[in-house]
């Protein structure tokens, strides 16, 4: 618990990042992209 307080911005950047990449994945954005791209992308 202690961790996750003082690296509270982190795990919001890393949150917001995961929304975006979903984001992408429903409006067909990954369509667009390259395959080494898309899988970059979900590796993270």
């Amino acid at each position: 618990l202690g961790g996750m307080l003082t690296n509270f911005s982190t795990i919001k950047k890393s949150l917001q990042r995961l929304k975006k990449i979903e984001k992408m994945e429903v409006d067909g954005t990954f369509e667009n992209l390259t395959k080494k791209e898309v899988s970059a992308l979900q590796k993270d």
